[in-house]
């Protein structure tokens, strides 16, 4: 690939991953509640994998000429992160111990898992490799056109990944000190997962039916 198109490419790409969305909320509240940062990050580069490697293998033309397509995962995807912010709220901050002695945190696994679903159904994610990957495609390249949308894929993992390491371990270490602002910051991510939840069904839903 053309230099020049791969360094427009991660210029536009940061542009998009410093914009606050259902990503940042989670990992916040991951970060603020759970105290872990590796195993959410590593769950929504997981998941955003996945979705390069399917849009690579043909999604974006099916879409084009099935929109519910899109449609029905963006509502998924919506209930999923409304799922995720109602944990956020009824259980805000981590505590060492339960009342029993056992941890009140969620395990590595399951936010490994989480990090998965919340990629998958992110609609920002899915636009964005719907709408904005293909633009940095080059037909008549050298490489094959799946080979190009793999890489690219693969490009935006790496960033992704750094910059939520990097914002999810600075958060931690902010807040390992400071139990109310980690109880805040949780509560803030939770309510965030659940209007962006809202949004999105709402504006699909109106989308639909006209």
């Amino acid at each position: 690939m053309h230099a020049e198109i791969v360094v427009a490419f991660v210029a536009v790409t940061l542009s998009l991953i410093v914009i606050p969305g259902p990503d940042w909320a989670f990992i916040l509240g991951a970060s603020a509640r759970d105290g872990r940062v590796l195993s959410p990050v590593l769950g929504l580069g997981l998941g955003y994998l996945l979705v390069t490697l399917v849009i690579a293998g043909g999604l974006a033309s099916i879409s084009t000429s099935n929109p519910w397509i899109l449609d029905s995962l963006t509502i998924i995807g919506g209930a999923y992160l409304l799922f995720l912010g109602i944990g956020l709220l009824r259980r805000p901050a981590a505590l060492t111990l339960d009342a029993e002695g056992t941890s009140t945190q969620l395990g590595a696994g399951v936010l490994f898992r989480r990090g998965v679903g919340v990629a998958i159904f992110n609609p920002k994610g899915l636009l964005f490799f719907l709408a904005l990957l293909p633009q940095f495609v080059d037909k008549n390249g050298s490489w094959p056109v799946w080979q190009q949308l793999g890489f690219l894929g693969i490009l935006f993992q790496v960033l992704f990944c750094l910059f939520f390491l990097i914002l999810g371990t600075t958060a931690k270490r902010l807040m390992s000190t400071r139990p109310s602002v980690a109880k805040t910051v949780s509560r803030i991510s939770g309510v965030a997962m659940i209007l962006i939840a809202l949004f999105l069904v709402i504006e699909r839903a109106l989308t639909i039916w006209g």
